[in-house]
């Protein structure tokens, strides 16, 4: 028998090897599949159980007042960082995440939580604002802090630092400060904790353009993280309609007619987040628009 004869009978034999396999339905189904279906599953679960619970949380401890918006604003942001730690814990992983932006969000609500649990004149007026407001805050925090945890220890070997900004970019942090201590509002009657809610608007403000210019760089951006900062720029939609229809109530007590400098920076800073996403989510709802259409077609064809 040939060398060729060999060659030719391995052939025969690997053939007749697949045939079996397939005869008997053991097909190997690669592990990236099984991994996105993974995904898919738990993101989707995560959607139901949060719209649930929201909806609970709502119906039983909110007037459904307009005021409301506020609250669902932090909802949403709670939500978010849900998000990303269901991504961390999925893909074992904080790739695509900003350390500089997790960070200004910790001191965001540090502030903000600092000055809504004493203080009432930045919450919702309905009773949401009585605690719910504040826990959607605080269990943002934690699991900001988780995800800090995740980037600088468990997962410190996946965090893409050279494309994160650098420390230099925390030096803003004395500078948003200042303007807070120099302009701020006066619905808590109290000038410390009226720069403190001010300082952690202007925090919230930075917050999340650090995330979008890691984002720009990377080649490709994974879906949870694209969720996320879509999630996040709906909250901040939502805060911003609580504080444009609230305009008035930030102007002076004391000098009536005189120019609103405080809701115009209040309303600013609103807007300021909504500017700096507004490419992104425009980019973001074409693709989530494309993908439904696909797959209607494809239900189309069934």
């Amino acid at each position: 028998m040939t060398l060729a004869d060999f060659d030719d009978l391995a052939k025969k034999t690997d053939l007749e090897s697949v045939g079996d396999v397939e005869q008997m339905g053991l097909h190997e189904v690669p592990a990236c599949t099984v991994h996105v279906k993974r995904e898919s599953i738990c993101t989707f679960s995560l959607y139901v159980f949060s719209l649930g619970l929201a909806g609970f949380l709502f119906g039983q401890f909110s007037d459904q007042d307009f005021s409301a918006v506020l609250t669902a604003s932090a909802a949403i942001h709670c939500f978010a960082f849900t998000i990303l730690l269901n991504k961390v814990q999925l893909h074992q992983s904080v790739s695509g995440l900003s350390a500089r932006s997790l960070e200004l969000y910790a001191l965001y609500y540090i502030f903000r939580l600092t000055s809504t649990v004493q203080k009432n004149g930045y919450i919702p007026v309905d009773r949401s604002g009585d605690w719910l407001y504040q826990v959607f805050d605080a269990s943002a925090l934690l699991m900001v802090l988780q995800l800090l945890y995740c980037v600088y220890v468990s997962h410190a070997g996946t965090y893409q630092s050279h494309l994160d900004l650098g420390f230099d970019f925390l030096r803003v942090i004395p500078l948003l400060m200042l303007l807070g201590f120099f302009v701020h509002g006066e619905l808590n009657h109290d000038l410390i904790y009226d720069v403190i809610w001010q300082i952690s608007l202007n925090f919230q403000t930075m917050a999340l353009v650090p995330q979008l210019y890691m984002m720009y760089k990377l080649p490709t951006i994974q879906a949870l993280n694209s969720h996320y900062v879509a999630a996040v720029t709906v909250g901040n939609f939502c805060s911003f309609l609580f504080w444009f229809w609230g305009f008035p109530e930030l102007a002076p007590e004391k000098k009536q007619g005189s120019f609103n400098l405080a809701g115009y920076t209040v309303v600013g800073c609103h807007t300021i987040m909504l500017l700096s996403s507004a490419e992104f989510m425009i980019k973001y709802l074409r693709t989530v628009l494309s993908s439904g259409q696909e797959v209607m077609k494809v239900l189309d064809d069934k």
